[in-house]
């Protein structure tokens, strides 16, 4: 008997019925199979099974591109907002020193102190040297203001308190700045009036700024803490950044 001769030419015009058809004879799973390899045959020939895996491939593709997108997204705006928090941590540290240092200044006592009277020829006695003095007390004006400004930016309410004793201490002392020409605003920052300061009594600056319980020593032990919790302790790493913060977590809801 002789073989079924079938060209390549002819077997591309073949069909699944066509093969159902001539084998007829057999059984079922059998033709189904090579029905369904002649499909298969057919799709790979004509191209649509390769446009088929490539489709599901580049989905694929797409699909992680667009996670590696969103989790960079989220990765920059933690970098960004870890940067700026550190910025504003760094800038509240340097305003709490100054303020510190501008304490201590009004602070001094001995032969070394502000308050120190010094002979006037002019006068012909020993007067204060009320321009050193407004110097000092016009640095600490500012430290304290930059103080309140830094601190009210800065991404945290831990130093919430070190404000409020420093806002108070100011305000319990209010009457005696007052006298020396040094006023509260309503946004609770400090003021002077140079003019007034220089007419006022020096032994009324002494007292608010010398001895422990002072109001300068209240606020430069304020400022203290404010910092010193950003450098080192509860909350804070060695480098100043607030550890307990995890940026990366809020900003994956937003993207």
């Amino acid at each position: 008997m002789s073989g079924i001769n079938i060209s390549n030419n002819s077997w591309n015009n073949w069909t699944s019925s066509s093969i159902q058809t001539l084998f007829a004879g057999f059984s079922t799973t059998g033709v189904n199979n090579l029905a369904s390899l002649t499909n298969d045959y057919s799709s790979i020939k004509n191209g649509s099974y390769g446009k088929l895996v490539k489709a599901y491939y580049d989905k694929e593709d797409s699909s992680s591109t667009k996670k590696t997108s969103s989790q960079d997204k989220i990765n920059q705006l933690a970098k960004d907002a870890t940067t700026q928090n550190t910025k504003q941590e760094n800038q509240v540290v340097s305003d709490a020193k100054s303020l510190e240092n501008s304490v201590d200044k009004l602070e001094k006592t001995g032969t070394s102190s502000l308050f120190t009277k010094s002979y006037s020829v002019s006068n012909n006695s020993y007067d204060y040297n009320t321009d050193k003095i407004f110097s000092a007390v016009s640095d600490f004006v500012n430290s304290y203001n930059n103080l309140i400004s830094s601190t009210d930016k800065l991404d945290s309410s831990s130093n919430d308190t070190n404000v409020s004793n420093m806002l108070n201490a100011t305000r319990i002392n209010s009457k005696t700045l007052d006298k020396i020409g040094i006023t509260v605003g309503s946004d609770s920052k400090l003021s002077v009036n140079k003019d007034l300061f220089k007419k006022s009594n020096m032994s009324d600056v002494q007292s608010l700024f010398q001895g422990s319980g002072s109001y300068g020593s209240t606020v430069s032990n304020q400022a203290e803490s404010i910092s010193g919790r950003i450098t080192g302790t509860t909350g804070y790493d060695s480098n100043g950044k607030y550890s307990a913060t995890n940026y990366s977590d809020i900003f994956s809801s937003y993207v």
